[in-house]
């Protein structure tokens, strides 16, 4: 990524990740044009309605949808404030107003399971389902995961 300060001075930064198994990589940059500022990129791996697959969604349904962020060696998912997450082409809210920490995927690490309102999210046929959000500490984070619609 290139990128100018307000002296017009030019960097390059390189930024390396690798995404989960079944997830699209997605990166969210924070950048500050003051001279010797920190730039920021944080990928959060994302599974939607983990330990199924294909993760099937209706977008007729009147249900929840349930969303993990996953935490990782780099990344911890307890730190993501669950009411700044929004969720699919809508920026659904999650549903019950908190998030819930437990070790989803089973590797020992803490992440945050998410619910969203299928009809509040916006997903169609054929979407790939994508969330945004923050820390606790104000960084911002993104994710994204596929999906096969249904009938």
């Amino acid at each position: 990524m290139y990128a100018y300060d307000h002296d017009a001075s030019l960097s390059l930064n390189a930024f390396e990740g690798q995404s989960a198994a079944g997830t699209l990589p997605t990166y969210t940059f924070t950048y500050s044009p003051t001279p010797g500022a920190t730039m920021t990129a944080l990928q959060s791996s994302v599974d939607i309605k983990p330990g199924e697959t294909p993760n099937s969604i209706n977008p007729k349904s009147k249900g929840v949808i349930p969303v993990a962020i996953l935490s990782t060696d780099t990344f911890d998912a307890t730190t993501v404030d669950p009411f700044s997450v929004e969720f699919g082409p809508n920026g659904a809210n999650e549903t019950h107003e908190k998030g819930h920490i437990e070790d989803i995927n089973g590797d020992g690490k803490l992440d945050m399971m998410l619910h969203f309102k299928t009809q509040d999210t916006g997903i169609v046929s054929g979407d790939t389902a994508c969330l945004t959000g923050k820390t606790t500490s104000g960084f911002d984070i993104g994710g994204c995961d596929l999906i096969q619609t249904v009938q």
